[in-house]
């Protein structure tokens, strides 16, 4: 099946990486996307390394192949087991976590999600190749199937937001998170489905990195997990 998305998405016109051949003993070798990943124009790009429109465009060209596919549920569907896994892992913020958690259900249940469309799944900046404001690669497409486009661009802001806290050379990423925000909130309104939604399940997006940020060989655990939990206050501001 791996194989059948890959070429299904050549065949759209979706610059997904091309099978060296077909499956040996359950193993799909790929050929190398072209350019760099946009992870790394985030990084080091004086300017905006990627015009949202394109990202858009890109999630629009998903072929409906994918819909024939299990759908696999977004980190808004397994909020409650994310909030727990973060309870857990930061159990000194776990009343400020249940406050979160109870927050974003509200929000959630009144917010509509749009229409079931071809969806990626775990669509962020390592994911994305690009090469002259181009995108030239799409990968890990084995989550790819139905889905939501509000559910594909909360997860892209979620994992944008964080980026700043990982590294100190992420530093324009603030800005250009916010011309992204706003590019994919103005699309999102013209399909029916509210900003406060959008901004509540990327929220869950970076509720779910919270308990990945425990490292016992780390002692700055303490302090990423905690600057993560403050971009999901960010995030719950912006969606009222």
């Amino acid at each position: 099946m791996f194989h059948d998305k890959h070429l299904s998405l050549l065949e759209a016109g979706v610059p997904a990486p091309i099978p060296v051949g077909l499956p040996t003993s359950g193993v799909l070798a790929l050929h190398r996307a072209h350019g760099e990943a946009l992870a790394e124009g985030l990084m080091h790009d004086p300017g905006l390394p990627l015009d949202p429109q394109r990202i858009i465009d890109l999630l629009d060209s998903l072929p409906q192949s994918l819909m024939k596919v299990p759908a696999r549920p977004a980190w808004s569907d397994r909020l409650g087991w994310y909030g727990h896994a973060a309870q857990t892992a930061v159990p000194d913020q776990a009343g400020n976590i249940g406050s979160m958690l109870r927050r974003l259900v509200g929000i959630l249940e009144d917010s509509e999600r749009g229409e079931l469309v071809p969806s990626h799944g775990d669509f962020y900046e390592a994911n994305i190749f690009v090469l002259d404001g181009n995108i030239t690669g799409l990968l890990d497409i084995d989550s790819a199937g139905p889905g939501y486009l509000v559910d594909d661009l909360a997860c892209f802001l979620g994992h944008l937001a964080v980026l700043p806290g990982l590294d100190t050379r992420y530093g324009r990423v603030n800005a250009f998170l916010e011309v992204y925000a706003k590019a994919f909130e103005r699309e999102l309104a013209i399909r029916g489905v509210p900003g406060r939604g959008f901004y509540a399940r990327a929220a869950c997006v970076v509720l779910s990195l919270v308990a990945g940020a425990r490292d016992e060989t780390n002692p700055a655990w303490h302090a990423v997990a905690l600057a993560r939990l403050a971009v999901v206050e960010q995030l719950l501001a912006r969606a009222g």
